[in-house]
């Protein structure tokens, strides 16, 4: 905790203090560092100072080798037109008819995109029904998303957005 508030500083507020929920601190989240892949994010909920901690939605391994993040709201809604992209490529060669998207966005993204939340949400509908013209759209706010590549154990995944798209 002690490196965590000296590197933030005067951005870490002062609600977060020994046995408190970190508030704000959420905007900055702990990178868990992984060779070849994408940090894996793990959002600060807790501070205890007195034991020296910071407790996080899920674990994380002893001896890992961590960064301080923080994600910018252009860099977090960039994420749509990324997701939407893949998800057009994917289904490049399908029929697709009768799409339905599933979106599942983690809820720690809304205290990092604040007031440009609805903002995702309006990107979502207009990207896929650009491509997808009667498409609906459906999903729901969790506390992350259990992602696995196949080589690893999976993962618990926070500041997250996952996309999926069905078709007849």
């Amino acid at each position: 905790t002690e490196l965590y508030r000296r590197v933030l500083g005067d951005r870490l507020p002062p609600d977060a203090r020994a046995h408190s929920t970190v508030g704000e601190a959420r905007r900055f989240p702990l990178g868990i560092a992984s060779e070849g892949v994408e940090d894996v994010v793990r959002d600060p909920l807790y501070i205890d100072e007195v034991a020296g901690s910071i407790t996080c939605l899920s674990d994380v391994p002893q001896h890992s080798v961590m960064h301080i993040l923080q994600g910018r709201e252009s860099r977090l809604l960039n994420v749509v037109n990324i997701a939407v992209a893949d998800l057009i490529a994917l289904s490049a060669d399908a029929n697709v008819e009768h799409p339905v998207a599933l979106v599942f966005d983690c809820m720690s993204r809304d205290k990092a995109l604040g007031d440009c939340l609805p903002e995702e949400f309006e990107r979502l509908r207009r990207d896929l029904r650009a491509d997808f013209h009667d498409c609906e759209i459906g999903g729901a706010l969790g506390l992350g998303e259990i992602g696995c590549d196949g080589s690893r154990r999976p993962e618990l995944h926070n500041k997250s957005l996952s996309l999926g798209l069905f078709y007849a």
